[in-house]
């Protein structure tokens, strides 16, 4: 099989993966997509730190296990290194939840699992498509400035200062957020509202997250996914399932997490547009919705709503975004009070 090489004006793919057929699969995706080449392709990271040297690919899909060196390793040698925009493509991605979280964490953009039967059946070969072609293109306009540059504090004990002056946050999150959440969740203080968060990661990895998350956050407060009919408590931040859209009711003075059974919103479940909705509804001026690094559009209707209620809205700035996709549509909405970095 033949390919193109990657040219100018096009994004430039370098393939590292051990399978040849693998490497062909991957190659095939990006062949038919008009505005992709490829710039080379390895079948160990020795080879492809050569590759990259030679070619100068604009993002690299990087496969786990290989042998000489493992993917994870090299990844953290390309972002010490040369930082550049990487994709992992593993078959550990489904089964390997630490390892897919310890890559989001030291910067990669996304992670991608191949087929669970490596084939080029048309509806396997489509799933991967769809999931593969979408990240290629938000790591053409991500923004690694501030890749490994985000203080996360170990755990501690965080004096408890003045209640917060919100009653209630939410958050959305996708591409690049994981290590924007370790950076905030290791940042908290005590006597804060309850937290709600949509984090747009595949479900497995959901309980994963949420365990390496409390061990950063401050002792005294609690991470975890949230159960339906649960009381949010102050000094807790919870998280959608992503098997149900995560929303809330107010019964008299409680607040009630919901846990939504409905078709994907904007391509996600959860949608943070289910979120910020119910937080307009609540009609509480007290709020804070914020919207962080991550592609498409999901939160910037609900968002619109939460501000047309008065309450403060925020977006992580294109400066210091990974992927200024989720922040653009809702500053274009006009859903924001105001954009901030990290």
């Amino acid at each position: 099989m033949s390919f193109n090489l990657g040219a100018k004006g096009q994004l430039n793919v370098g393939i590292v993966d051990d399978s040849p057929l693998i490497r062909q699969m991957i190659a095939s995706i990006i062949e038919e997509a008009p505005d992709m080449g490829i710039s080379g392709m390895a079948a160990d990271p020795y080879e492809a730190r050569q590759m990259i040297k030679d070619t100068n690919p604009d993002v690299i899909t990087l496969d786990i296990e290989m042998p000489k060196m493992n993917g994870i390793e090299f990844l953290d040698k390309i972002m010490t290194l040369r930082p550049m925009p990487v994709i992992m493509v593993s078959t550990m991605t489904q089964k390997g939840a630490e390892i897919t979280l310890q890559a989001l964490e030291m910067g990669a953009i996304d992670v991608v699992a191949k087929p669970s039967k490596v084939s080029h059946s048309d509806d396997l070969m489509d799933v991967f498509r769809k999931e593969l072609l979408p990240k290629l293109y938000a790591a053409k306009h991500s923004n690694l400035t501030h890749a490994k540059s985000l203080n996360v504090k170990p755990q501690r004990l965080h004096k408890a200062q003045n209640d917060s002056r919100y009653s209630l946050v939410g958050i959305a999150s996708s591409t690049g957020g994981i290590e924007r959440l370790r950076y905030l969740i290791s940042n908290l203080s005590l006597n804060m509202p309850p937290i709600l968060i949509t984090q747009h990661i595949n479900y497995t990895y959901v309980p994963g997250m949420i365990e390496r998350l409390q061990q950063i956050a401050p002792r005294g407060s609690v991470v975890k996914v949230a159960e339906h009919n649960e009381i949010l408590q102050r000094n807790t931040v919870y998280f959608a399932n992503n098997q149900k859209h995560l929303s809330f009711i107010q019964r008299g003075d409680l607040l009630k997490a919901q846990l939504i059974d409905a078709p994907p919103r904007n391509g996600f479940i959860a949608s943070a547009d289910y979120l910020f909705s119910a937080m307009a509804e609540l009609n509480d001026l007290n709020q804070l919705g914020v919207i962080l690094s991550g592609m498409g559009n999901d939160g910037a209707e609900g968002l619109y709503a939460l501000r047309q209620s008065g309450a403060r809205t925020i977006a992580e700035n294109e400066q210091s975004c990974l992927v200024y996709g989720m922040p653009r549509a809702a500053a274009e909405k006009g859903a924001l009070s105001e954009e901030l970095s990290i």
